[in-house]
């Protein structure tokens, strides 16, 4: 990323400029897209327009679950007779895949049930929508025009 030359970061009385790109040994450069202008002499790679900031402007659509698959669960469910769970009536296994009715003895009172897990296993399901929409975009443009890097005299 490019930087104006505000000194920050800098010693006071001194200047900041802005990293050069790989390959260049120095750089000027104007603020804005200017492709067709000319580049001070010396300078022959430019002018070369790029980025002074991006904006990201990528969102991921929204997710759900498909159907469910491989899931599978059997309760052990039993009626009994008093509130406290103590004198059993019936008891049943219910499975998610078979009718889970079951009758009683005519004239039984029913005082309390409870059902326990016997079989629980959740399945899962493929993940639908939550795709990448959108870019990162380029903002605020600056023209370059560079020297290219030279070996140092030997």
């Amino acid at each position: 990323m490019i930087g104006p030359l505000d000194g920050e970061g800098c010693i006071t009385g001194e200047v900041c400029p802005p990293p050069l790109p790989e390959g260049f040994a120095l750089c000027v450069f104007l603020n804005g897209d200017y492709p067709g202008i000319e580049c001070p002499a010396g300078f022959t790679h430019g002018p070369m327009v790029v980025a002074h900031a991006w904006q990201d402007k990528r969102a991921c659509g929204p997710c759900a679950c498909g159907q469910a698959e491989g899931a599978h669960c059997e309760a052990l469910v039993s009626v009994l007779e008093d509130g406290a769970c103590g004198t059993l009536l019936a008891s049943n296994i219910v499975a998610d895949d078979e009718p889970g009715c079951f009758d009683l003895v005519s004239g039984s009172a029913l005082g309390s049930k409870s059902a326990a897990f016997v079989v629980d296993e959740p399945g899962s399901c493929a993940q639908i929508g939550g795709q990448l929409a959108g870019a990162i975009q380029p903002i605020v443009p600056v023209t370059l025009c560079c020297q290219p890097e030279t070996d140092p005299p030997k």
